[in-house]
């Protein structure tokens, strides 16, 4: 570079480069994001679980009710009532529960309700249930 006729030279300080304090920073910002990152990706994780859960106390209503529906020939005392546990994959207790109301002796053939609960063991909150009529030919 000229400047007034002369030429004129900058010298290289020792600076250039990165610094401790610029890299120091670099990790903090980094660290803040991460730390912003985590709850996001901690609730994702829950919800994830949650409805897995739920996918599976689905399945196990869907399940009952074909049973409840596949007996040929379809009688009131071949839908007994039933009552289980079952531990899915992660590890959650399900109970499932399947109530007939009691048969008559007379007035077939007839529709008679079948309901199937699914609830959490360790809450008792209910997570899926499903209620249907299903047509017997005799007590």
């Amino acid at each position: 570079m000229k400047a007034n006729g002369k030429n004129l030279r900058f010298e290289e300080s020792a600076d250039s480069g990165f610094g401790v304090i610029e890299v120091m920073v670099a990790m903090m910002l980094l660290a803040i994001l991460t730390v912003a990152i985590l709850p996001s990706l901690v609730s994702a994780l829950r919800t994830s679980s949650t409805n897995a859960t739920l996918a599976t106390a689905t399945g196990l209503v869907n399940q009952q009710m074909e049973d409840a529906r596949s007996h040929v020939p379809s009688t009131c005392g071949s839908l007994a009532a039933s009552d289980y546990t079952i531990t899915d994959t992660r590890g959650v207790v399900l109970k499932v529960a399947r109530t007939v109301p009691t048969c008559p002796l007379a007035g077939y053939p007839r529709a008679i309700s079948v309901t199937v609960q699914v609830t959490r063991l360790t809450t008792g909150a209910a997570l899926s249930s499903a209620s249907t009529l299903v047509f017997v030919e005799g007590p």
